[in-house]
């Protein structure tokens, strides 16, 4: 895996597969997304234009890296080492960052997949506890 950096501005930055090739050879795909419109180093610096996207497998297998934004050739580095030390997009998530730094972009991106698990959860648990007041009426 070797990553990649365009310096144009704003700066491109990728590592392993995109998204479309990752459906392709991969089942279970999700992607998870942070806009630096969303990040509060970014609007401090007025450099909101971009977003982190992360390519992950099961299990939260990270499968590509793709950032668009201030810095990307730097904050690329963070997801080139979780690939290569076999690190899940969960660890990416609860490793704590500086605040308030660009790097968090790449933080909450990873937050998204536990939000997607809280939510998948949270309908299950609806679900059964509707069905549990349901049976307890009768």
């Amino acid at each position: 895996m070797v990553p990649w950096t365009t310096f144009t501005d704003p700066e491109v930055a990728r590592v392993g597969l995109t998204e479309e090739q990752a459906r392709r050879e991969h089942e279970g795909v999700e992607v998870y997304r942070k806009p630096f419109a969303e990040v509060d180093r970014a609007m401090a610096d007025g450099e909101t234009t971009g977003l982190v996207k992360i390519v992950t497998g099961r299990r939260g297998k990270i499968l590509g890296g793709h950032i668009i934004g201030p810095d990307a050739g730097n904050l690329i580095q963070e997801i080139v080492l979780a690939m290569r030390e076999n690190i899940p997009v969960g660890a990416l998530s609860t490793t704590i960052h500086v605040y308030p730094t660009l790097a968090q972009a790449n933080q909450r991106a990873a937050d998204n997949y536990y939000r997607e698990k809280l939510f998948e959860n949270r309908k299950l648990f609806s679900a059964f506890f509707g069905a549990r007041r349901l049976l307890e009426r009768s």
